[in-house]
């Protein structure tokens, strides 16, 4: 499966690719809205980039409204009336999990991310608060930080961080 996953990745992330066969072969078979968006979850998680993950979530959206999804017409025929009754069942979940209002917040999600990196980025010095949130840490955690080794500017009772500084003592921590 991930080796699959990395495959449609590419295929997305690729300006080459004009039509992402395999993506559309895996999201035509995604018929139930629950396991789409586990698909799409598990698909993004491939990628910590921002960018990239926007990419990705934009282009299945778009595949997503263009590509019918329709159940297996053979097993259909197979058995018609445990199919009726399963369609009966889920369809109030169906309605639940839209992938594309998944979709929507997700992109919304990333670009606020971008927006508060970028935020961050243009800054040289952070207070306490803006580490935490640039981070997504806990006052906790920060104290931690502190007590391992992380130097902080003291300014009276304000603590500052060089933005630089940081980044070089997470690199540095995450090689111990």
């Amino acid at each position: 499966m991930k080796n699959t996953l990395q495959l449609i990745k590419n295929e997305l992330i690729s300006d080459d690719c004009n039509f992402p066969i395999l993506t559309v072969c895996k999201l035509t078979r995604l018929y139930i809205n629950k396991d789409l968006i586990s698909f799409i979850n598990r698909l993004l998680s491939t990628s910590a980039d921002p960018i990239e993950r926007e990419k990705i979530a934009f282009k299945l959206k778009k595949l997503v409204l263009q590509e019918p999804r329709l159940p297996d017409p053979d097993q259909l025929k197979a058995q018609p009336d445990e199919f009726r009754q399963f369609f009966i069942e889920i369809e109030t979940e169906q309605a639940f999990y839209d992938p594309i209002k998944w979709l929507d917040a997700e992109l919304e999600y990333i670009r606020s991310k971008k927006q508060n990196t970028s935020m961050f980025e243009a800054k040289s010095l952070l207070n306490k608060q803006e580490v935490m949130q640039w981070l997504n840490i806990s006052i906790s955690t920060l104290s931690r930080m502190i007590s391992e080794g992380l130097k902080p500017i003291q300014r009276g009772h304000i603590m500052l961080f060089h933005r630089e500084e940081l980044i070089q003592w997470l690199r540095s921590y995450g090689n111990d």
